[in-house]
């Protein structure tokens, strides 16, 4: 997919069966944890269901919750519905979904937005999403950006089975992942993309030691951070 370049102009985001609107930066940060395996095809794209966006490549799972404001017409989906289950029907079931599949590091996805939402507005029936500036009083937006898109053939898996859920018991960390980042770089120098171990201690207060598989002569210190919240 390529971007096309518009001129700048105001619209206003029609919902339809066919339209979707989505936050830009959710959407952006789900594709950063898509997959990349064409023998995949299916994991190739982000999984608009409900109120969730989901990414997934097989090693890691994203799931981001909408906040609300989004629209996804019902002749979006590919799975999970296929037409209104009685005539008239207007309730969408839960597990509709459909996989969208973009070019996430174009530049549309950095527009500047002044300080105010950027949302992605897509029709199914022409490809093109438009990134429009959302002040949050809806009617007529300013669009800065366009892209082409595609919606997945496939059937994306049942997500919900992979989700952790984080009750063993065991002491949670919080440490900072920037930190961890420049160690993974250090390790990459022996080689590329290899396993890393990391032990906590005997607290939650307590450094965790780190390990890596590119080279045993590598030992990584993690100091604890209080956890703020999400």
């Amino acid at each position: 997919m390529t971007s096309r370049n518009r001129a700048v102009k105001t619209i206003t985001p029609t919902p339809t069966p066919t339209t979707f609107f989505l936050p830009a930066d959710d959407l952006r940060a789900a594709f950063q944890c898509a997959g990349t395996d064409q023998g995949r095809y299916y994991l190739c794209g982000v999984l608009v269901e409900g109120e969730t966006l989901v990414a997934l490549d097989g090693h890691q799972m994203l799931t981001v919750r909408l906040p609300g404001g989004h629209h996804v017409g019902s002749e979006c989906f590919t799975q999970g519905w296929y037409g209104p289950l009685t005539p008239g029907a207007t309730v969408v079931p839960e597990r509709a979904a459909f996989i969208l599949s973009c070019d996430s590091a174009d530049k549309a996805f950095r527009a500047r937005a002044g300080g105010k939402a950027l949302w992605v507005y897509g029709d199914t029936t022409t490809g093109i999403m438009q990134f429009v500036i959302n002040d949050g009083t809806g009617g007529a937006m300013t669009r800065v950006g366009v892209l082409e898109f595609e919606v997945i053939d496939g059937t994306y898996p049942d997500w919900r089975r992979l989700v952790a859920k984080g009750e063993s018991g065991a002491a949670s960390l919080c440490f900072n992942p920037v930190v961890l980042g420049k160690m993974v770089k250090a390790a990459d120098v022996f080689c590329k993309g290899s396993g890393i171990r990391m032990t906590g201690g005997k607290s939650v207060s307590d450094p965790m030691r780190v390990e890596f598989a590119a080279c045993d002569r590598l030992r990584g210190t993690l100091m604890p951070m209080k956890w703020m919240g999400a």
